[in-house]
């Protein structure tokens, strides 16, 4: 969005509300006026129109008077969190990824101990390959299942594979419980699984996890290729796409990383974010 379809009030009452989220015992007009760049009267002014609508509520006194998020808030975050789906958040994404890496993509949605695709893009130009909706994936033989197996603690992956056999896929599934936690150990570390013909022969895929907003794993994107021709070189520029994919639908999703507004190496072309 350009600066002039922007409303400069409403843009400093999205300030306002940004720098009250990071501030636990509230802020004075002084305090906030400082850190938005505004001057005080109209910090001031902007305040008194937020604390009418219960966006922002207000203790003490004169120039005690310290500014603190409202509970108005809370209703309006739970009403937006109900309305937003994974396949939804991920859509718009997922055309960006396909068109970045050439690759057909897809997402999935956490279904107790499976994972469940609910949503694609097919790469029209290339090999097209049988990804049905709807149908039950098994966590650890899977790109996107490693992802989402890569967002719990090792006591809960230990509980999740104990309800549901490490059936053999291929000769490359992982079938060794500590062998799939040192796998996904590393998936932590990158930031993005891959399913290393583990799934399905001749076929590759990489994915990555996406939260939501507790930061809990609400499933994963991933990309599918053909093995032949693939290099580790294009196994880490693919994974740091995807990775930076499902960083965009987490955070359309709710959930807010500790470095989602800083410098990101791998980000999917696009229109630049206001």
């Amino acid at each position: 969005m350009s600066g002039q379809e922007r409303v400069r009030s409403v843009d400093r009452a999205a300030d306002i509300l940004d720098v009250l989220a990071e501030s636990m015992g509230g802020e004075t007009v002084t305090a906030i006026a400082a850190a938005v760049g505004g001057s005080k009267s109209a910090v001031f002014t902007t305040l008194q129109t937020l604390c009418a609508r219960g966006l922002v509520r207000s203790t003490g006194a004169g120039v005690d008077r310290r500014y603190a998020l409202g509970l108005r808030l809370t209703y309006l975050g739970e009403q937006a969190l109900s309305r937003v789906s994974i396949r939804e958040a991920a859509m718009p994404f997922l055309r960006r990824l396909t068109v970045a890496t050439g690759l057909t993509s897809r997402v999935v949605t956490r279904a107790e101990n499976f994972a469940v695709a609910v949503g694609r893009v097919d790469n029209l130009e290339g090999v097209r390959f049988e990804l049905h909706m709807g149908q039950r994936e098994y966590l650890h033989s899977t790109s996107v299942g490693k992802a989402i197996l890569s967002a719990l603690t090792d006591h809960e992956i230990r509980r999740t594979m104990a309800a549901v056999p490490m059936i053999r896929r291929t000769s490359r599934t992982i079938l060794d419980l500590d062998a799939l936690i040192d796998e996904i150990e590393l998936t932590r570390r990158r930031g993005w699984a891959i399913d290393d013909e583990e799934d399905a022969e001749g076929v590759v895929c990489v994915g990555a996890v996406v939260r939501d907003h507790s930061g809990r794993p609400a499933g994963g994107i991933s990309v599918t290729r053909l093995k032949s021709g693939l290099r580790p070189s294009d196994s880490e520029r693919i994974g740091a796409l995807v990775a930076a994919c499902a960083a965009d639908v987490s955070f359309a999703m709710g959930y807010v990383a500790a470095d989602r507004f800083g410098a990101r190496e791998h980000e999917l072309p696009g229109p630049a974010r206001t």
